[in-house]
Formats: structure tokens, C-alpha cells, sequence
């Protein structure tokens, strides 16, 4: 499984860096070998949009296609924290259903 940090509009330091990967990696390391690939994008919110940060993660799946996820917070590690959660909770919900992920037998 590869996880990628990228920054868009925002310089993250490398702790923030190192932060967002910890976080999702443990919201989803149940699921690990149904993952592929793992992008985490953290960006500065525009003005016009309000103050603050936001997260997209997108999870592609072995078998399985995507999965999406934004949040929005305060400063950066709030938005990370924020997608993270409702991952792990989106991912346990459907891996119950199979629809993400092939139950194991």
C-alpha cells in the first residue's frame, strides 16, 4: 500500500506531512490488503470560502474502485483528522456490506 501527502495550495511542513499519513494509515490499517494506493490532499480553504483547511483522501481499492472522502477544519490536522474518521467509519460499513471490500472468509 503507498500512501501519498501532496499540499496543494499550502507549503506543509514535513511534521504535517508525516502527521496526515500516520492518521489515515491508522484509520485504515484494518483494511490494508484490499488497498492499493492512498492520495491525501490538505489545502488552505479560500477566503470566499472561510477560514481554515481542507482534506480530500482518495482511497483506490484492489478490487473495488474508490473511495472518496472531504473535510474541512479549523487548520490543517483538524481537516486530516476529520476525513480520516469518516473513512474508517465508511470503510467498516461497507466492508460489513461487501461492497468496498470482499468479506473474508
Amino acid at each position: 500500500m503507498r500512501i501519498e501527502v501532496r499540499s496543494g495550495n499550502t507549503s506543509l511542513n514535513k511534521e504535517m506531512q508525516t502527521y496526515a499519513e500516520y492518521r489515515v494509515f491508522v484509520a485504515i490499517q484494518r483494511f490494508a490488503s484490499h488497498i492499493e494506493s492512498i492520495a491525501i490532499d490538505v489545502r488552505e480553504v479560500s477566503p470566499e470560502q472561510g477560514r481554515g483547511a481542507e482534506c480530500d483522501i482518495t482511497v483506490r481499492l484492489l478490487r473495488a474502485g474508490l473511495v472518496h472522502m472531504r473535510s474541512k477544519g479549523a487548520h490543517p490536522a483538524a481537516a486530516v483528522d476529520r476525513a480520516a474518521t469518516q473513512l474508517e467509519c465508511e470503510m467498516a460499513l461497507n466492508a460489513a456490506s461487501g461492497q468496498y471490500i470482499a468479506p473474508r472468509s
